[in-house]
């Protein structure tokens, strides 16, 4: 999996723009997925461009919860980009654009990709299965990042965590992992770099991540594109 974050509060290369809320840009089993949009259309189309993603390129966009901060710029890349839109049903005005595609239980999009459904009423998130491995997608993680663990392990071995991980202290359930990138909202950073040491990356826009199998239970996910912090 390739990873891109294109939107986050903080910057890892020059030029882009930070702001708050949560954007990124995936690509594996020959799927590309604009996971959330950021809270603003014009910072998300030019971090988009100063990272070297067409919107064109986009298969599909997956959105994790209706907050301010995570679609800000929905309508904007719909309208330069209509694609499928997998969003929580609690997220969806009931005149949403026929692309939309309201997901309330568990769903498989592909062979590879597969939501946690809706969980606590608020939030889904991104699994993606790679050579017997999952990694988890999250925006908030507002239903916990262990409920959306044990949600993900039913369909096998998680390996690694990307997105905003909220107010989690469960470190103990971190650390079972090999990898955990903590972006946006993740509160405790600096415990979590402490506890686990290079297991934990930073994010920031420009930050772009390629992970493979080699990377579960043999080491941390290879960062390329802008230096770990």
């Amino acid at each position: 999996m390739r990873a891109v974050i294109l939107y986050d509060n903080t910057a890892a290369l020059p030029d882009v723009e930070a702001d708050w809320g949560f954007a990124c840009f995936l690509e594996t089993g020959g799927k590309k997925i604009l996971f959330d949009t950021g809270a603003d259309g014009r910072i998300l189309m030019n971090n988009m461009r100063l990272c070297g993603v067409e919107p064109a390129e986009v298969d599909m966009v997956f959105i994790s919860h209706a907050h301010w901060d995570h679609t800000g710029g929905l309508e904007t890349f719909i309208s330069i980009r209509p694609c499928p839109v997998f969003a929580p049903v609690s997220a969806l005005h009931p005149r949403a654009p026929r692309d939309f595609v309201p997901v309330s239980g568990a769903l498989r999009i592909d062979e590879y990709l597969y939501s946690t459904g809706e969980l606590a009423g608020i939030e889904q998130s991104l699994v993606v299965e790679e050579d017997g491995w999952l990694y988890v997608v999250v925006g908030c993680s507002h239903p916990g990042v262990s409920v959306i663990l044990d949600e993900a392990v039913r369909r096998g071995p998680v390996c690694g965590i990307l997105g905003g991980l909220h107010d989690c202290r469960d470190f103990d359930r971190l650390a079972a992992l090999d990898w955990i990138c903590g972006t946006h909202c993740t509160f405790y950073q600096d415990e979590m770099r402490a506890i686990l040491g290079s297991k934990f990356i930073s994010g920031g826009v420009g930050r772009e991540l390629i992970i493979s199998w080699a990377h579960c239970k043999a080491g941390t996910v290879s960062p390329a594109g802008a230096p770990v912090a």
